[in-house]
């Protein structure tokens, strides 16, 4: 990827510099509260920005521990694996889960800190003197979340993003997969998406993702998943029909198989409607 100049604003990749409230982000949850301890997921298929009013929050990943600095925002993204502890009572601890549908790139595992927009600290202060902390925001302070979550994405380091591969044809093959998850889609369609014939298809894709192609598939259903078990009020048996699974039973057990924990038992832990 060819190097910007200093100061060259950085949302390029997101086409977002002239018109941040075209973001094409889904807020799953915001909540702004007193934080004593924590055992979040280790690892979630959106983003996830925190925001502390004091120090006493260690996030863990890779080996290296990241002590939150009181009023700085931190940003992590879509499957970094993280350990979490608190060592002294954080006041307001501001978080927000989001997914940016952002189809052509892909981001690192990351944790990354960020200069933290007035506007934030002005919304975490609406939030914590709100009588429901935790509910839904209304239209002004989502339009305000939106814009802040584009400049702080705005602020990664280029080699935080990266194609979602370096053949058209994988990628076309990648974009329609993460757009069409929840229809039928066999190697056959996936190998005219990409203008190859199947047997070709398969190679280079498995070759290039380093997954085979229904693997992947079947990757990002499950990770949809994830996110209507946590933040829906659907049906197992619904959910497994939005993703693109035959029935209630064949979901149960890809899920159980990729996550060690069964749908049910996920949704009991960590449902957040």
């Amino acid at each position: 990827m060819r190097r910007k100049k200093p100061g060259h604003n950085r949302t390029h990749f997101l086409h977002l510099s002239e018109h941040p409230a075209t973001v094409n982000l889904d807020i799953l949850r915001v909540g702004c509260k007193q934080l004593a301890s924590w055992e979040p997921e280790p690892s979630c298929p959106y983003w996830r920005l925190f925001f502390n009013d004091s120090p006493g929050m260690i996030l863990r990943h890779n080996g290296r521990e990241h002590r939150l600095v009181a009023n700085a925002c931190y940003l992590i993204s879509p499957g970094t694996t993280i350990g979490t502890a608190v060592e002294a009572t954080i006041r307001r601890h501001f978080y927000t889960h989001f997914i940016l549908r952002e189809e052509k790139h892909c981001f690192k595992e990351m944790v990354f800190r960020a200069k933290t927009p007035s506007r934030l600290r002005l919304l975490v202060g609406r939030l914590a003197d709100s009588p429901s902390p935790g509910s839904s925001l209304g239209r002004a302070d989502t339009y305000t979340l939106t814009s802040v979550v584009t400049e702080l994405l705005g602020q990664l380091p280029e080699g935080a993003v990266e194609p979602l591969s370096r053949d058209p044809g994988v990628t076309r093959v990648v974009e329609c997969i993460r757009r069409d998850f929840h229809r039928e889609l066999s190697n056959d369609t996936l190998a005219a998406i990409a203008c190859l014939t199947r047997n070709a298809f398969v190679r280079k894709f498995s070759k290039l993702m380093d997954i085979s192609p229904q693997r992947y598939l079947e990757k990002v259903r499950l990770e949809h998943a994830t996110i209507l078990l946590k933040y829906s009020a659907q049906s197992i048996s619904a959910i497994a029909t939005a993703c693109g699974f035959a029935d209630r039973y064949y979901f149960s057990t890809r899920f159980k198989r990729a996550f060690q924990i069964s749908p049910a038992r996920y949704r009991r832990t960590f449902w957040q409607v």
